[in-house]
C-alpha cells in the first residue's frame, strides 16, 4: 500500500519505492495543509512520484548513498547535556520521523520545502509543568495551543539539519581518504522577523518585585538578579550553591549552561550580591543545593520537600496581574533592562556593555541599545517644537534684551 494514514500522527503518509530506494513522507495538499482524505492522499502521493521520476539526482542513488540517520548520530555525538542539547534532539527526532532514517542525503533538497510547508502548519505545543518523562507526545506536561510555527522555530530544526550533513559530510571516508560528501545539499534559511527587546521600567520592576514578595517569592528575587546582573532565565534557574563565589562576589557558569557554549562568569553589583547572599543562606539552612525552589506544604499544613524551579513563565504571570502591569513582558525583557540601563545612566563604552551582556555578536547588543541611543533622541529634539515659555522667562527674555548695550 502506497498510500496510508498514521494510527500515532493522525495523517495521511506515502510510502513507495523507486529505483531500489524506498521513499515516505506526509501526504501534503498544494497549499501545504494535511491531506484530508484518501483522494488528497493519494494526488499528494502522485506528485511526489513525479518529483522522484523526473529529479536527476535520483538516477545517482545506489544502495550504498549516505542516508539521514548517519548524519543524525555524527550531529547527535556533540551535542550538549543541557537545555539547548534537550532542544536539538527533539530536533532530530521529528526531521527523523518525517523523513525517514532511510532518507538518502543527496535527495534532501528535493523535500525540504515540503517539510517548511508541513511544519509551517503544526501547532505550537508549551510546557505547562509537571512530569515530561515520556517526552513531547502525549504528555500531560505539554499542551498545543492555537497558534502555529513561525519561520524562526523552523529555521531551528533546518539548522540541525544543515549541521548535521555538514558534519557527516566533512568526515574522511577510511579507505579513499575524501570527504564522505562530494556536494551538500542546499538547506535553506527562512527570513525571520527581528525582535526588538521591551525593556521593564525601573517602575514597573519595582512593583513586579513588591507584588511577588510574598507568593512568589522566587520571581522577585529571579527579576532583581535578571536586571542586575543580566542573566538569561535557564542559566540563572540552574545556578547551584557551588556556582555561587561570594568572595568574587560574582557566578560561574559552565559551558553547557550558557547559550555560547562557553564558561562565564558573571559579576554581581551592590543589589544582585544581597539577593545571592540571602538565598545562599536560606539554602544552605533548607540543606539544597539550588538557589531557586518552591516549597509546597503537606495536607495536614507542614511544609513539604524543597523542589527545584525550572520555569517560571506561569508565576511570571501571576506576578505581572498583581502588580497591575498590563503590558505582556517576557521575563527575558529583564535582561533588556540590564542591557539599557547601563547605556543609558552610565559612562561604559559598547564594547564594555557587550562584555556585560555576553553577546558574541555586536548587531544583538545593537537591538538592545536601540531605546538608550542618546544620539538619535538629541537628533529627534532638534527638531522639535520649542517649548513655550512661560510669562516670568518672556519677560525676564525682554529685560535683558532692553538693558543690552550697543557696540
Amino acid at each position: 500500500m502506497s498510500v496510508y494514514r498514521s494510527a500515532s500522527r493522525k495523517r495521511w503518509r506515502y510510502d513507495f519505492e523507486h529505483c531500489g530506494r524506498r521513499h515516505s513522507g506526509y501526504c501534503l495538499n498544494l497549499d501545504g495543509t494535511p491531506a484530508a482524505s484518501k483522494a488528497q492522499a493519494k494526488n499528494a502521493e502522485r506528485r511526489a512520484r513525479t518529483t522522484v521520476e523526473v529529479s536527476p539526482e535520483r538516477s545517482l542513488a545506489i544502495a550504498t548513498d549516505p542516508t539521514l540517520a548517519e548524519a543524525m548520530v555524527v550531529y547527535s555525538d556533540q551535542l550538549a547535556v543541557g537545555a539547548h542539547g534537550a532542544n536539538q534532539r527533539a530536533y532530530v527526532r521529528e526531521l527523523l520521523e518525517w523523513f525517514g532514517p532511510a532518507q538518502p542525503i543527496k535527495e534532501l533538497e528535493i523535500r525540504v520545502r515540503d517539510y517548511i510547508t508541513w511544519s509551517r502548519n503544526q501547532q505550537i505545543r508549551i510546557y505547562t509543568g509537571g512530569p515530561a518523562a515520556v517526552g513531547i507526545e502525549g504528555s500531560a506536561a505539554w499542551k498545543q495551543i492555537p497558534r502555529k510555527r513561525s519561520d524562526a522555530t523552523i529555521n531551528r530544526y533546518l539548522d540541525a539539519l544543515r549541521k548535521a550533513v555538514r558534519l557527516y559530510g566533512e568526515q574522511r571516508d577510511p579507505a579513499t581518504g575524501r570527504p564522505r560528501l562530494e556536494w551538500l545539499p542546499r538547506i535553506p534559511e527562512l527570513k525571520e522577523g527581528e525582535h526588538v527587546p521591551r525593556p521593564i521600567s525601573d517602575g514597573e520592576i519595582e512593583r513586579i518585585v513588591d507584588a511577588s514578595r510574598t507568593s512568589w517569592p522566587w520571581v522577585a528575587d529571579a527579576l532583581l538578579l535578571a536586571s542586575h546582573m543580566g542573566f538569561r532565565r535557564g542559566e540563572m534557574l540552574g545556578i547551584t550553591l557551588e556556582r555561587v563565589d561570594l568572595e568574587k562576589r560574582g557566578v560561574w557558569l559552565r559551558p553547557e549552561d550558557t547559550k555560547a557554549g562557553r564558561g562565564e562568569f558573571v559579576m554581581a553589583n551592590r543589589t544582585a550580591f544581597e539577593v545571592l547572599n540571602r538565598r545562599c543562606a536560606q539554602a544552605r539552612e533548607l540543606e539544597i543545593p539550588w538557589l531557586f525552589w518552591h516549597q509546597r506544604k503537606t495536607k495536614d499544613g507542614r511544609p513539604a520537600k524543597p523542589m527545584p524551579i525550572r520555569n517560571i513563565k506561569r508565576s511570571w504571570r501571576q506576578a505581572l496581574k498583581a502588580a497591575a502591569v498590563a503590558t505582556p513582558y517576557r521575563f527575558h525583557d529583564a535582561k533588556a533592562s540590564f542591557v539599557t540601563r547601563i547605556a543609558m545612566r552610565g559612562k561604559a563604552t559598547v564594547a564594555t556593555i557587550m562584555e556585560l551582556a555576553r553577546h558574541r555578536d555586536y548587531k544583538t547588543t545593537r537591538r538592545y541599545l536601540q531605546v538608550a541611543d542618546a544620539e538619535k533622541r538629541r537628533a529627534l529634539e532638534s527638531i522639535a517644537a520649542p517649548e513655550p515659555q512661560s510669562p516670568t522667562q518672556r519677560s525676564h527674555t525682554r529685560g535683558r534684551r532692553r538693558t543690552r548695550k550697543s557696540p
